[in-house]
């Protein structure tokens, strides 16, 4: 069983994602490994799936137990960025549906894979993708867009943490610590660091530029820019996340503009009838 919670609210002021021209895919995204000129093979698509108007509280839930896949509470920005694998900030909010950009609209998703075997996080996502495109008429294309980001790179005294056992725990914790927040990840990429934390407390796209490949024990205690106190009379106990990062982990933010490959919504409806 694996659980999720929370990634079906928008979040504003973030970021983007990487590809091929936007003139020249107008409808949706290839598969992995396609080559250009070629025919795009068929998506894998679910054997049942149901979509329903969420009622009542929000509970935002993704679980995914063997071939089944419930999803609740999510807005459609939040189906997209699943069934893509996106962050905020590779959907632009400029020139997006209306339908896109609301936050009141909550979607229920109850599917079943055609397979025997539980499909993978990665076949799931292009069920999903294939649910998309069939039930919501969701076209879409990339392009690569210019934007203000963070380049985590290796610090003159290089890194400051160590690999990881093959059996660590892969979760992601981060309990609050005074005025702080405390991050342990066991098992994490770089890339993920930037992409799961990184990115959502700097206030920029976070690009992995460390050139560090393995999976690492990290540990960051920090508090996100959006939260430190400002005026005359700031909280001295709060860590900047870029004093965290450079004197916990070794490691360095700069600031940079970067293409950055983002997913542009061309076309979007209300979901067909079940």
């Amino acid at each position: 069983m694996h659980t999720s919670r929370k990634p079906g609210v928008r979040m504003r002021k973030t970021m983007r994602f990487t590809a091929a021209a936007a003139s020249i895919l107008s409808l949706s995204l290839p598969m992995p490994g396609e080559a250009f000129g070629q025919a795009a093979p068929p998506r894998p698509a679910f054997e049942i799936a149901s979509i329903r108007v969420h009622e009542g509280a929000p509970q935002w839930k993704l679980a995914i137990n063997g071939t089944r896949l419930t999803i609740e509470s999510y807005t459609l920005f939040g189906l997209i960025q699943e069934a893509y694998d996106l962050q905020n900030y590779q959907i632009p909010e400029t020139g997006t549906p209306p339908l896109l950009s609301s936050s009141t609209i909550l979607y229920d998703i109850s599917a079943k894979a055609e397979s025997q075997t539980a499909p993978s996080r990665s076949e799931y996502r292009q069920m999903l993708q294939s649910l998309l495109a069939d039930r919501f008429q969701l076209k879409v294309h990339r392009e690569m867009k210019e934007m203000p980001v963070f380049a985590l790179q290796v610090g003159k005294d290089g890194p400051k943490f160590g690999m990881s056992s093959p059996d660590a725990d892969p979760q992601t914790h981060i309990p609050i610590a005074g005025s702080n927040y405390r991050a342990t990840m066991a098992r994490t990429t770089l890339d993920d660091l930037a992409k799961t934390i990184l990115t959502k407390v700097s206030g920029r796209p976070v690009l992995d530029r460390t050139g560090l490949t393995g999976t690492y024990n990290i540990t960051l205690t920090y508090k996100p820019e959006s939260q430190m106190s400002r005026g005359p009379e700031p909280d001295t106990s709060e860590i900047s996340i870029f004093t965290a990062v450079e004197d916990q982990l070794g490691l360095r933010l700069e600031p940079r503009n970067e293409k950055v490959e983002v997913l542009v919504v061309d076309h979007v409806e209300k979901p067909s009838d079940n």
